[in-house]
């Protein structure tokens, strides 16, 4: 038997972030190295960090107090209009590669930072990052940045194997999504697009991260959040008065609050029409 739990001491929970932040900065270079494998360690890196599974199953930046006050970097692209198709691979883009002869191959690769140029949304509550759709499926099931880290760290090789794996992730991890994938004949593994979310899912972490965090004595865990944002979703509906506390218990004011969020930036049909032009 493993004996009663004890509790960790002062200083424990900070060089447990340090870890995991070189871990997961280590295994982004491998994956951007060619190591495809390496998605897997990434989405075990996010599930520490980030995935709340139980009360003995806790985050590492909740149990640090700082998960819900980031302001959480999105690198997916502007929502289309609802009568507008949109062409993207969310988080991915199809990258190509042509051989001597003019033969080649493509494949879903991370974005990284080659949206740096394009107007960048507004940081997102966690609560909106972690679990709002980035991309639906060919059937237009939605997937969240959640659904891609627990699909590699839970199902696929990350922390375990399952037996069976779900539809929506089979597809996407071996096919993609028809309306936006690389082009037939390719190796089968140039198709997941999985694997590449889940990179890009840490680079948007990693940059978050390095923007936000200010190591702080006075704090309760050794670290505050440099530009704090509302935890609670921008979908809320917040009947506070401006001058009230804001409902998510920051101990701000609501117009300093919530009534700092901004929605992710949106196109219209004439922003569709400039960029065809």
């Amino acid at each position: 038997m493993s004996g009663k739990r004890v509790q960790r001491r002062d200083g424990e929970l900070l060089a447990a972030l340090r870890d995991q932040r070189e871990l997961l900065r280590n295994a982004g270079e491998r994956y951007d190295g060619g190591s495809d494998a390496e998605a897997k360690n990434l989405a075990v890196r996010l599930r520490v960090l980030l995935h709340d599974g139980g009360r003995n199953n806790r985050s590492l930046l909740g149990q640090l107090k700082i998960k819900e006050n980031l302001p959480y970097l999105d690198t997916t692209p502007a929502e289309h209009p609802p009568e507008a198709p949109s062409f993207h691979g969310g988080l991915c883009m199809v990258h190509a590669t042509l051989g001597p002869e003019g033969a080649g191959s493509s494949r879903y690769v991370p974005v990284l930072d080659k949206r740096a140029s394009l107007p960048p949304h507004p940081p997102q509550a966690f609560v909106d990052w972690w679990s709002n759709r980035v991309i639906s499926d060919d059937q237009g099931r939605p997937v969240s940045r959640r659904d891609f880290v627990l699909w590699l760290a839970d199902q696929d090789g990350g922390a375990h194997v399952d037996g069976a794996i779900g539809e929506t992730y089979a597809g996407l991890a071996r096919e993609g999504i028809a309306i936006f994938q690389p082009g037939a004949g390719d190796d089968p593994r140039f198709k997941d697009l999985v694997a590449p979310s889940v990179r890009q899912i840490a680079f948007e972490i990693e940059k978050t991260l390095d923007a936000q965090l200010i190591d702080d004595s006075e704090a309760d865990t050794g670290l505050r959040v440099k530009a704090p944002i509302c935890s609670l979703s921008i979908n809320e509906t917040v009947s506070a008065g401006r001058n009230d506390p804001c409902p998510c218990g920051s101990g701000r004011k609501a117009k300093r609050c919530f009534g700092m969020r901004q929605p992710r930036r949106r196109l219209t049909l004439g922003d569709l029409h400039a960029e065809a032009a």
